[in-house]
């Protein structure tokens, strides 16, 4: 007996709910006998043949035709060559296969069959609905539709297989076959770019419903399945409701899309009967898929298909595993079509897809009958399982490629049946496997070569970009805009595409980026089409699913941290979150994040999706980052791991830090601009850079909203002072880091605004703090004039000594040493005086670390002016009971400046018992740290004073090799000095290319006082090779800079005797007595 889809016209119900109930009953009973048994369902499977859980379901859909005909006068239904691939199970063999099977084996873990004629109706009418599904599932254009029909088929199997109560859902399957051929009328045929919103609201809508009745069944069976029980029954109560959800769908297409959702069922079937009659497709004609062609643009992979080819060639199974849109599949089509391959699997190479298969509704049988398809083989006659492994057996080699494995590796359902199933066929010696998959979890009874996909290099990403871009294009700019994507292919292709379908220009490409850079990557759906389609397909992953909500806020995150995620602090960053170690890892798993250099972070492209799609640019919207700045805050005001975890974690903290600042209200201000200091000081400390965090510090609003309460005005004008003042503080320390880094301009931006914004607070300490920051930021490039006058400008706010707090004491100390400082190196008289007046200061204080910075500065006074004697007592006095975790620097400057006074003393002994202290000190610090670096540049160059001139070159060009990679004013010193030393071993050209090296960064970092020095050193080489036109340009320029510095000329070396130049060179002195001659 054929039954098709003739059947479709139910007869009336004769059974009313209690004559079915007692049936049910009846049949429950029933098979519990069968059921009592100690045989588990994984061993009833090895007893049959077929897989015991679906045996019944897959013999029972046996029932079902392959035979329909296309629908001559209907809408738009396509070509019958989009039918080519429909694989239909057709006659009743199946059901007699059933028969013998139950015959020789009685323990079954599916349902007996029924010989009630009520039974036989209902298996009839979940038989058709299922075949109708399976029809129109290859017939329609638009995934949801496909998604929808594929749960639908797999809640009616599972009442076929499982359910006791199956009479029970005889109103359910027939909604079940209405609502398939509902949706073939309302999208076969149409392209689904037109697709109409409201069928895309509907199916949206209805995929909501059949997916709560898929977890109700599943949540049923589960239960069940957990005591052994292997029939399960349904509660009446909760199928009504399913059947009220899907008349509900019925009654939308009704009314929204105007297709006859009333029209009596045989009606439809006529309509599908009709498109029956047209096409005559026979199971048993099936033909094997088609190989695809190696891919036209395949740029940067010849090494990979290359190791991937010679693992296959070794009987050796391959998983090619990677994020989306890597080109997994692409290298695999190339693996596949290599000659080797051809030559060892000849006709026996098959590709077998599950890219349009969501993973949440993948079964067994979706698993099987991909492969059967790809195979050739008609499923009509036998179990596909058996008939897969039959074909598989042959002892000639087959390859096997199972692209987008992900999809059956992370089922929702039957994984453990589809693992098996896997193992069974690589366990073949004559059978090699290849998956490309995004997840690294694999079947775990084989032996798996696991190749990870890398993006592409540089070169071979600007190759496949131009191989769809054909116009002209700079190579820096477009590895530039490549890079932001991190050669990623997809987005590779797809940003290409964009730019060929507009018709820009590389100008207009890169504008279009800066706007759109999301939008750019997309390009229709799909996976290989849309960024946005194969990032949500990982991200739909059922395992990722059952997480929650979490691993989606901690994915978040990780697109909102530049640098990740720090994995050795995960657990001290998110103390409350369970399992946080195993949540990132399973975002690795799907290649959804990846660990580099000790953080878990993404690819660009993903990090883009993640960005425009989840987090927003408001404050509070990226889950988990409260639990990230609470870290964040504990470990800038923990001195403990401080230096470790800025050098770390510098990027992260300012960007959460900007972000804070950037969305703080008045209330916040304050802590906000307190944080940002604390960190701004960390990383002046141990990792000096440029930030920029100007900009966002600069709009911060410090008043409160303004109020009509009296009683609020006092509490509101703190607030907006305290926020003043925790600005005006916070700004104080990024201009001294830019001056350290050598971004003077930007300074001096930040300190002016600075200066008025404590005017306005009306704090006169701020104020003077301000005037001192500006005066330190002129004297460290050299603009001594400027300096002085802020320094005495600051003098004149000081406060009645009655009133002054401590506070104002240690600004006092500060401008008593910075004018002291700059008067000395003016050569004006007196500079030593206010030494003597900030020391007290701060010995009454009880700073240890300030008396011994004044008492260095007054020894240097002493140096200058050639009191070597009292230099020396002076430094001495600055390092008693020095401890080593003292402050560095200062340890640095002392030893530095009594290597010095050894020098002019002549005392060479004690010169190098110095040189060797700081050696130790450069070691046990960080030695390649500006400071550091600087010091024994000064080093390098009094080793060239002593003669040895070899060593200290080899030295000094190590140090402005490393100076040049963390650029700053520091690289001037290095340059400088590499001149001096080869001004003393002659060597006039090096020397003049290391001269005019420091003046280009000099203009760079608008520094002065090296400038002049080099412009002067400049001078000499020309006086040498009797060039007195260059040399008197160069004297010129020198004198000008002297002039501006406000610096006499006999001032110019008020400094270590390395930088002085050799009193040979008598230029200088010529020009400035007007004695410069040709002659």
């Amino acid at each position: 007996m054929d039954v098709g889809f003739g059947m479709l016209n139910f007869p009336a119900d004769t059974l009313d709910k209690g004559t079915r109930r007692r049936k049910v009953h009846k049949a429950t009973r029933r098979e519990e006998e069968v059921d009592c048994t100690t045989v588990t369902p994984s061993l009833t499977a090895s007893l049959s043949s077929p897989p015991s859980g679906s045996a019944w379901a897959l013999c029972q859909q046996a029932q079902i035709t392959a035979d329909f005909k296309l629908l001559k006068s209907g809408a738009r239904l396509g070509t019958s060559a989009r039918l080519s691939n429909i694989a239909t199970i057709t006659s009743t063999h199946g059901r007699h296969c059933l028969a013998s099977t139950t015959r020789k084996f009685t323990l079954t873990a599916g349902p007996i069959p029924n010989t009630d004629p009520s039974n036989d109706r209902v298996m009839s009418t979940l038989d058709n609905a299922i075949g109708a599904i399976n029809i129109v599932t290859e017939l329609v254009p638009f995934e949801l539709a496909k998604g929808v029909l594929s749960t639908v088929s797999g809640i009616l199997i599972l009442v076929k297989t499982t359910i006791s109560n199956q009479n029970d859902f005889l109103e359910l399957a027939e909604q079940c076959h209405k609502i398939t051929l509902l949706i073939w009328r309302a999208t076969t045929g149409v392209p689904e770019s037109d697709i109409s919103p409201a069928i895309r609201r509907a199916l949206s809508e209805l995929n909501k419903s059949v997916n709560g009745i898929r977890q109700g069944v599943d949540e049923r069976i589960r239960k069940r399945l957990t005591s052994k029980v292997f029939h399960v029954t349904v509660n009446q109560d909760m199928i009504a409701g399913w059947q009220k959800d899907l008349d509900r769908f019925l009654a939308l297409f009704n009314t929204e899309l105007n297709i006859a959702a009333n029209l009596k069922l045989d009606e439809l079937v006529s309509l599908f009967e009709e498109l029956r009659a047209n096409v005559q497709f026979k199971a048993e004609t099936l033909i094997s898929d088609v190989l695809p062609v190696r891919p036209p643009i395949f740029m940067g992979r010849d090494a990979l298909v290359r190791e991937t080819v010679e693992f296959l060639l070794e009987a050796r199974h391959v998983a090619l595993i990677g994020p989306g849109g890597m080109g997994k599949t692409s290298i695999a089509q190339a693996v596949i079509n290599e000659d080797s391959m051809s030559a060892k699997f000849s006709d026996r190479r098959y590709f077998v897809r599950y890219d349009d298969v969501d993973a949440s509704q993948i079964t067994h049988a979706t698993f099987l009958d991909r492969i059967a398809r790809s195979l050739g083989i008609s499923c009509s006659k036998a179990n596909t399982r058996n008939l897969i492994l039959n074909e598989l057996s042959s002892s000639k080699d087959l390859l096997l490629v199972l692209d987008n494995a992900e999809t059956f590796l992370d089922a929702a359902v039957d994984s453990s049946l589809i693992t098996n199933s896997i193992d069974e066929f690589g366990a073949r010696p004559n059978v090699q496997l290849m998956l490309t998959t995004r997840t690294s979890g694999l079947p775990p009874n084989l032996a798996w070569e696991r190749l990870r996909v890398p993006a592409l290099d540089e070169s071979a990403a600007c190759a496949a970009f131009k191989a769809i871009y054909l116009r002209p294009i700079e190579p820096s700019i477009l590895s530039q805009l490549l890079s932001a994507l991190d050669f990623h292919p997809l987005s590779i292709n797809l940003l290409a595409q964009a730019a060929v379908q507009n018709e820009w220009s590389l100008e207009e490409l890169v504008l279009a980026w800066d706007r759109q850079k999301a939008l750019l990557l997309e390009n229709g759906d799909g996976k290989f089409h849309s960024i946005a389609t194969t990032i949500e397909m990982s991200l739909n992953s059922p395992s990722l699913q059952k997480l929650g909500g979490v691993i989606r806020d901690l994915l978040q995150l990780i697109a909102f941290l530049p640098q990740g995620l720090n994995e050795a602090r995960l657990t001290d960053t998110f103390p409350s979150i369970t399992k946080i170690e195993h949540l990132a890892n399973t975002l690795c798993k799907h290649s959804l994040a990846y660990r580099k250099s000790g953080f878990i972070t993404m690819l660009a492209p993903i990090r883009l999706y993640i960005s425009s799609q989840h987090n927003t640019t408001s404050y509070p919207a990226i889950p988990l980052l409260d639990h990230l700045q609470a870290f964040y805050d504990a470990q800038l005001e923990d001195s403990s791991d401080e230096e470790t975890f800025i050098r770390e974690e510098d990027v992260n903290v300012e960007h959460v830090i900007a972000l804070r600042i950037a969305h703080c209200d008045a209330k916040a201000v304050e802590y906000a601009c307190i944080q940002g200091r604390l960190f701004l000081v960390s990383l002046m400390q141990h990792k000096p850079r440029a930030t920029a965090l100007y900009p966002v510090i600069k709009e911060v609003k410090c008043d409160e909203v303004q109020t009509n309460s009296v009683l609020c005005f006092p509490i509101s004008h703190r607030r907006t002072k305290a926020n003043l003042v925790a600005k005006v503080s916070c700004l104080l320390v990024l201009s001294v880091l830019q001056i350290e880094v050598g971004q003077f301009a930007e300074a001096q931006e930040v300190l002016n605004a600075t200066h008025k914004l404590s005017v306005i607070c009306g704090s006169k300490r701020y104020t003077r703090l301000a005037e001192c920051a500006i005066a330190e930021a002129y004297a460290s490039v050299g603009n001594y004039i400027v300096a002085e006058s802020m320094y005495e400008s600051a003098m004149k706010r000081q406060t009645h000594s009655f009133f002054k707090t401590e506070e104002d004491r240690q600004i006092d100390a500060c401008i008593y040493r910075g004018l002291g400082v700059v008067r000395m190196l003016r050569g004006k008289p007196g500079a030593s005086e206010f030494f003597v007046r900030g020391l007290p200061l701060l010995q009454r204080l009880g700073d240890t670390k300030g008396v011994r910075q004044m008492k260095c500065v007054a020894g240097y006074a002493e140096l200058l002016a050639g009191n070597n004697d009292k230099a020396r007592e002076s430094f001495e006095s600055a390092m008693e009971n020095y401890e080593e975790d003292d402050d560095y620097q200062l340890h640095v400057t002392v030893l530095m400046s009594m290597v010095e006074v050894a020098h002019r003393q002549g005392n060479t002994k004690d010169a190098k018992e110095f040189r060797d202290r700081l050696g130790g000190v450069f070691q046990r610090a960080d030695i390649n740290s500006p400071y550091a670096i600087s010091g024994r540049a000064i080093l390098a160059a009094h080793t060239a004073l002593e003669g040895n001139i070899a060593q200290a070159r080899e030295e000094i060009y190590s140090l402005v090799e490393s100076a040049t990679k963390s650029i700053n004013t520091n690289v001037v010193n290095s340059f400088y000095l590499a001149g001096c030393i080869e001004l003393l071993d002659n060597n006039f050209v090096k020397a003049a290319e290391m001269f005019q090296q420091t003046i280009d960064f000099c203009k760079t970092f608008s520094e002065y006082y090296f400038c002049a020095r080099a412009e002067r050193a400049l001078g000499e080489i020309a006086v040498l090779d009797k060039d007195f036109a260059s040399a008197n340009a160069r004297f010129t320029e020198a004198k000008a800079l002297c002039d501006f510095m406000g610096v006499p000329t006999n001032c110019l070396y008020y400094d270590h005797a390395c930088y002085t130049l050799s009193d040979r060179f008598e230029g200088w002195t010529l020009f400035q007595e007007g004695r410069l001659t040709a002659s």
